[in-house]
């Protein structure tokens, strides 16, 4: 028992030694949060140098799946690895690259006979037809005509006169919808560089 006027003092070193414990958990918490957090980081780092080659390696790994039992088959037949290898490589190259010429070329077939079919639909006139229903590409179209009829012309008499024809103005970016200017309001915007001579 102890004496009646004596004070108990709290006993500070087992309090002590549960607040750096506390310090320390925070400390190692704080550390493995800072880990992981890095951790995350370089991965994300990694997928970002991987990305531009994953159709390659997704390809590859889908030709290797699809060609191992042919290797295997060659393998078995032929007992040096090196040449049961090449001999793998070889097929797999004969049965891509062969089905990849043909496809290649129907490709180009089927675009020289694309571009002849566009040729036409230009020479016929058709697209106009059909572009100038709506409103507001039939108003693209005769701003596209005229400038390039304007263009043609000053190409011409620059050619006439003696000299090329050079701009004086910025040409507009895209057609005016408050007002059309007349076509003689821009016949200045080319001035040819030569001198014309009448006869």
């Amino acid at each position: 028992m102890e004496p009646q006027g004596r004070q108990v003092k709290p006993d500070t070193h087992q309090h002590g030694i549960a607040t750096r414990d506390a310090v320390s958990v925070s400390r190692e918490r704080v550390l493995a949060l800072i880990l992981v957090g890095l951790t995350i980081l370089t991965f994300y780092l990694c997928y970002l140098l991987v990305r531009p080659f994953l159709p390659a390696l997704a390809f590859a790994l889908a030709l290797a799946v699809m060609t191992h039992p042919l290797h295997r088959a060659i393998k078995r037949r032929v007992r040096w690895r090196d040449g049961a290898a090449g001999l793998a490589v070889a097929a797999v190259g004969l049965g891509v690259v062969t089905p990849l010429i043909l496809v290649g070329r129907t490709l180009l077939v089927q675009l020289g006979t694309g571009i002849k079919l566009l040729q036409t639909e230009l020479q016929s006139g058709h697209w106009r037809e059909v572009l100038g229903r709506s409103p507001a590409l039939a108003s693209v179209i005769e701003w596209l005509e005229s400038e390039g009829a304007q263009g043609a012309a000053a190409e011409k008499a620059g050619e006439t006169c003696g000299g090329a024809a050079r701009p004086t103005a910025a040409w507009p970016r895209r057609p005016s919808t408050d007002a059309q200017p007349s076509k003689n309001a821009r016949s200045s915007v080319y001035v040819s560089s030569g001198a014309c001579s009448a006869g």
